[in-house]
């Protein structure tokens, strides 16, 4: 049986508690769930009061600590008599977080990159989905639900991917992490690099990557093998000409293979990648600064 009552001892016991403290420890003794994509390394409940100001977000802690548990209108009703009507969905999902005690990743950029991922009009409908009936309990098959009849195939595979990616990337940023790797940076670059993969391969990159070590090249190259190109076809023909060219001048360019190539330069426009490879032809092997020279001219998809 849920505890309707344990909160009543908050105020007591987390006198010195700030409100994101104290609605973590309700969310705590409501046996609330957290969210399918938490992530505790990003305070959004702190960001969302410094936001919207210390003042109003402490009235609208206020109310849901004093409310029960199973009130699950609690969160719209604080809201609103704090002031704090939601704007626009993002501040919607920042603020049903905070009441509930959850710290879902994707918030910090206005939810840029999560409306990038999904669409505006998908995001804003998920997010009416995933809040209606207030804060989630354990076992809440809300995010299931509303993924399977809201968000595009991949949407959200794609985005874990890129936090993933991002996640490594940045753990390995002395060593050159952007060689023989797709998808580092920051998320929103991430997502633009994924789209000419299918979404699937593009999460199972992802995972190959994590444990692979900064310093291991060969182990880098073997998780591109993961990647499916959506349409290998326009980058074939310039990554035989380069991997061509490789051989010849006893280099290491291309990622070993044609299928190796392909999924490095799938992610740029056929006619950049051989235009890319017509200069290297143009190049003489001890050229040491070709390739780099020659890359300015590949473009993005």
């Amino acid at each position: 049986m849920r505890p309707l009552f344990a909160l009543t001892l908050i105020p007591v016991l987390g006198g010195c508690q700030t409100p994101c403290e104290q609605l973590d420890r309700r969310a705590a003794g409501c046996e609330l769930a957290p969210s399918t994509y938490a992530d505790r390394h990003h305070a959004v409940c702190a960001a969302t009061a410094a936001e919207v100001g210390a003042e109003p977000f402490a009235a609208f802690a206020s109310c849901v600590l004093d409310a029960p548990c199973d009130d699950h209108g609690v969160i719209d009703r604080c809201q609103a008599q704090a002031g704090l009507e939601p704007g626009s969905p993002c501040r919607r999902y920042q603020l049903w977080a905070a009441g509930c005690g959850l710290e879902p990743r994707g918030t910090a950029d206005a939810c840029q990159t999560l409306t990038e991922s999904m669409g505006e009009l998908v995001f804003g409908n998920w997010v009416a989905c995933v809040t209606d009936q207030g804060c989630p309990v354990e076992r809440d098959p809300r995010y299931d639900r509303c993924q399977q009849e809201l968000v595009p195939v991949g949407a959200i595979s794609i985005f874990d991917a890129c936090t993933v990616l991002g996640a490594w990337s940045a753990a390995c940023s002395a060593m050159s992490p952007d060689v023989a790797t797709v998808g580092g940076g920051d998320v929103a670059s991430c997502i633009t690099a994924s789209q000419p993969f299918t979404a699937a391969s593009f999460y199972d990159y992802a995972q190959c990557l994590a444990p692979i070590a900064c310093d291991d090249l060969a182990g880098r190259i073997d998780c591109l093998f993961r990647l499916q190109p959506t349409d290998p076809t326009g980058t074939q023909a310039p990554c035989e000409r380069i991997l061509a060219y490789s051989g010849i001048c006893g280099l290491d360019l291309g990622g070993g293979s044609v299928e190796a190539c392909v999924r490095l330069f799938a992610r740029f426009t056929g006619d950049s990648a051989s235009a890319y490879a017509t200069c290297l032809e143009g190049k003489p092997c001890d050229d040491p600064t070709a390739s780099v020279e020659c890359a300015t001219l590949l473009r993005l998809q």
